[in-house]
């Protein structure tokens, strides 16, 4: 097993199959007794085992580590460069190569094996290669800075390159730079130089700035001069409701808009209170008009939702089956109730204050209340109301038959605990209890409801009864004898069981 030395720490396991490895005793020669051994090797070196199984068998291997060594890389390459200038470097040393370039802008190079091009410098770049030779083996990271020269830097106030003289405004241009820095204005000598222009007279003109440093960086400035009239636009903009926002838009063919209040250049903007907004809208060449829009924040519906019909105080639950009545209170509203089930709404009853549905499940009512203040504008509020099902107490009845005359006991079964229970039954009736007890000589019919919670559960149960036998002594053809004779009786029973 080969390894790189400046990667060389591993782990090394020994791997027994046995019948019995029950106590395996491991036994490396530097001294480690557990199955696997850290070995950090600076040279071919071998790693002995002597493993001893459950049944005190033993056996003897090796591991050979070879460690090989990764190959010296350099970079070859400039180590300054002006800013957005292009340049190579190489890589030598190594078989292939690994480069990681930090800052890393891939749109801003390419790599072709040993050879890194740098499209266009904007920044101090350091860039790292990786080296691997023909044992695999991948050397130390080295590094290679290749440190930006900037540009002059080159202002000209107070426009920024190319500026638009708006109509009613005069512009003088000044460039400056830092030092040691020449500037040279087109067809002028090197030097400094202040251009003025009267807004009153109409044209276009172009004007080349260059500023040069001793380095022989550079950096160059267009400043274009155009006569123009104002920006004309416009703004749209709606009343809304309060809590929510409207969108204010000013449009106008090529313009930025800057409204006050706001970060600049933001367009549209939202706004949540009344109020009137002034916003500056600004050309392509630096020209603005400033205008205005008044836009009112209108009230939405307040209004409760309350359970009518209920006979506890609990509001927000119902037996199952059972049907409520849910009424919105509040202003004169339009109201329009839905059943809101994973945050989908499904339309229940369109344009009613009050509902009645009937709860089979636990359910979430949404009353949608509208109010409509103008033509344009109509606020509205939602607001939820929860109903649980309360389960009736579910139960059966369990009535054994018996023989006629003798006890029935009519019990409860599978009874929910807390539950209150009424018996009724053709004249009569028992109050509580989970069992009753009655001698029947006929069939009956009993009714038991069951209450927890104020939520009830019938069951209806007939007791049944066998009826007992009929039976008569037969004598034979002929029932009279005579007093001392002998007489022999056989039974003749009949019954419905």
């Amino acid at each position: 097993y080969e390894v790189c030395s400046n990667d060389n720490q591993l782990t090394i396991e020994a791997k027994v199959s046995s019948d019995n490895l029950q106590n395996v005793q491991y036994n490396w020669e530097q001294g480690t007794t557990t199955s696997e051994i850290l070995v950090t090797p600076t040279d071919k070196t071998n790693y002995s085992i002597t493993v001893t199984d459950g049944n005190g068998c033993i056996n003897n291997a090796i591991q050979t580590i070879i460690v090989n060594e990764p190959s010296i890389v350099t970079i070859e390459g400039v180590k300054e460069s002006c800013e957005g200038k292009e340049f190579k470097l190489t890589a030598t040393g190594a078989n292939s190569y690994e480069w990681k370039v930090t800052p890393d802008n891939t749109s801003n190079y390419t790599i072709d094996g040993n050879i890194l091009n740098y499209k266009g410098i904007q920044e101090n770049v350091t860039f790292e290669v990786i080296g691997t030779n023909g044992k695999n083996c991948k050397s130390d990271a080295v590094s290679h800075t290749v440190t930006m020269i900037a540009n002059p830097a080159l202002t000209i106030i107070p426009s920024p390159d190319q500026r638009s003289v708006c109509k009613g405004s005069n512009l003088s241009l000044t460039a400056t730079s830092g030092a040691n820095v020449a500037i040279q204005w087109e067809g002028s000598e090197i030097g400094y130089l202040d251009y003025r222009f009267n807004a009153e007279d109409h044209g276009e003109k172009e004007v080349k700035v260059t500023a040069t440093t001793t380095q022989g960086c550079k950096n160059d400035s267009i400043v274009k001069i155009i006569v123009n009239d104002l920006p004309t636009f416009t703004i749209k903009g709606n009343d809304f409701c309060l809590g929510t926002t409207t969108e204010l838009k000013a449009e106008g063919n090529d313009l930025s808009f800057s409204w006050v209040g706001f970060l600049k250049n933001v367009n549209p903007v939202n706004v949540s209170k009344s109020g009137t907004y002034k916003v500056t809208g600004t050309d392509g060449n630096n020209c603005s008009r400033q205008d205005s829009i008044r836009v009112t924040a209108f009230s939405n519906p307040d209004f409760i939702i309350t359970q009518q019909n209920i006979s506890w105080n609990d509001d927000n639950t119902a037996c199952k089956d059972s049907t409520i009545t849910l009424a919105a209170q509040g202003g004169n509203y339009t109201y329009d109730w839905y059943t809101k089930e994973n945050d989908i709404l499904t339309e229940f009853q369109k344009s009613s204050s009050t509902i009645e549905p009937t709860i089979t499940r636990d359910v979430t009512f949404v009353a949608n209340a509208t109010i409509k203040h103008n033509e344009n504008l109509q606020c509205e509020t939602q607001k939820e109301y929860i109903v649980k099902i309360k389960e009736a107490p579910i139960f059966e009845l369990d009535a054994p038959t018996v023989c006629a005359g003798n006890t029935s006991r009519i019990k409860v079964k599978n009874g929910v605990n807390g539950t209150t229970y009424e018996w009724k039954w053709d004249g009569g009736s028992q109050a509580g209890g989970t069992y009753h007890e009655e001698i029947l000589t006929a069939n009956k019919e009993f009714i038991v409801i069951g209450t927890k919670d104020h939520c009830s559960y019938q069951v209806v149960k007939t007791a049944e009864v066998y009826e007992l036998p009929q039976m008569s002594a037969i004598t034979g053809a002929d029932n009279d004898v005579c007093i001392g004779d002998t007489v022999i009786l056989s039974e003749n029973a009949t019954t419905n069981n």
